[in-house]
């Protein structure tokens, strides 16, 4: 797919008739150089949506999409880098646009000595592990609900092998564990 009505400078307004979801890279501390993250983390989405656009193009012949999910990018300016994504119509949902960014803060901020950020992790270690403890309760109901109807709506594709391994005893133990 050729690059589309974005090419440089600042994005425009989202393609008639689409909505847009921005998507931020937040980069912190670290020794990642200015859009490292925005290209590094972008690319594997950007990969996924590739592929399943070559199944998805692949399996409806008069519904091309075509491979390339970058409809245009900005990535020569270190001070206004985003990439544009088209995210075609599927099932229920309409066709949208997503715009990936990012907020790179590694000049401006300052790394803790490591004593302060023990400090810091000492003072709040029951809160962290709260909070990942309420995030695995919630999600792991859903998250069973949502393997099963997948096994359910797709018999015989060969990848359900794979979640079902997901739902074998073992792995259910240990979404118990991780609850506590």
């Amino acid at each position: 797919m050729p690059l589309g009505h974005l090419t440089a400078g600042e994005p425009g307004p989202p393609p008639p008739g689409r909505s847009r979801t921005g998507v931020v890279w937040v980069h912190g501390i670290g020794d990642q150089k200015p859009g490292d993250s925005l290209f590094d983390w972008t690319r594997p989405i950007l990969d996924t949506f590739a592929e399943w656009r070559r199944d998805h193009d692949d399996h409806h012949p008069d519904d091309v999409v075509g491979e390339n999910p970058v409809t245009a990018a900005s990535v020569s300016d270190p001070d206004n880098r985003w990439i544009a994504v088209d995210i075609p119509a599927f099932q229920h949902r309409p066709r949208a646009e997503w715009l990936f960014t990012e907020a790179y803060w590694a000049g401006d901020v300052r790394p803790p000595s490591f004593s302060a950020a023990a400090a810091y992790l000492l003072g709040h270690l029951r809160m962290i592990i709260g909070g990942i403890a309420t995030g695995y309760g919630l999600r792991e109901p859903a998250r069973n609900l949502r393997l099963q109807h997948l096994v359910d709506e797709h018999p015989g594709d060969p990848r359900l092998a794979e979640l079902e391994l997901a739902m074998r005893g073992r792995w259910r133990i240990m979404d118990v564990i991780d609850k506590f």
